[in-house]
């Protein structure tokens, strides 16, 4: 049977007021071949704050940073030099899934080491501010991409067998196009799926 699982990484720094929205949209995919790792980044219990939610289920992933504050980028460094999953994809603790989003991207990984999908922009309420990327299916280079979709690692699901990347820990911005960047030296092209597929807060 293939193996079809898609680690889903998320650092948690403050993040008890939201989070359970951001794991909940992972819990209604079409797709579930998926573990959450959770990276604590503030001294959190998140095994029990999610419990208290609701949320229990053994592809719940919980680490922490040993910090707090130590930043996103560490948090999810952590993650992927721990996971065994062949798909990686990263979800802020505030944002969330579109139902489809993952099963969308597993059927065009079959044939191209990176997805990437459209956003719904959105307010603190959930409000739609507007679409980044809305539009055809098809091929983007790296120098197509920046016209149609911003370098937000929230956009893409990758093939860690075909490409891999790890964040550099000594930027201090522009963290998700060096991540894509590296990713694209093994992958030189990007898959994008026009139909928006996550919410971005």
């Amino acid at each position: 049977m293939t193996d079809q699982r898609v680690a889903v990484i998320v650092p948690a720094f403050r993040a008890e007021p939201f989070i359970g929205q951001a794991v909940g949209s992972v819990f209604k995919q079409t797709h579930q071949e998926w573990e959450i790792w959770i990276i604590a980044d503030d001294g959190q219990d998140y095994e029990e704050v999610l419990a208290g939610q609701g949320f229990r289920d053994k592809r719940l992933r919980f680490l922490s940073s040993g910090r707090v504050g130590a930043g996103a980028s560490r948090a999810r460094n952590l993650a992927l030099d721990r996971i065994d999953t062949p798909y990686a994809a990263i979800l802020d603790a505030d944002d969330r899934m579109k139902p489809e989003k993952l099963g969308r991207a597993v059927a065009m990984l079959a044939d191209h080491p990176i997805v990437s999908v459209a956003l719904d922009k959105l307010d603190d309420s959930y409000n739609r501010l507007r679409l980044v990327g809305d539009g055809p299916d098809g091929v983007l280079t790296p120098g197509d991409y920046k016209f149609t979709c911003l370098s937000m690692d929230s956009m893409i699901v990758w093939d860690r067998r075909r490409t891999d990347a790890r964040y550099d820990l000594n930027l201090s911005n522009m963290t998700d196009l060096e991540l894509l960047m590296q990713l694209w030296q093994k992958a030189p092209t990007t898959f994008h799926i026009g139909t928006p597929l996550h919410d971005y807060v």
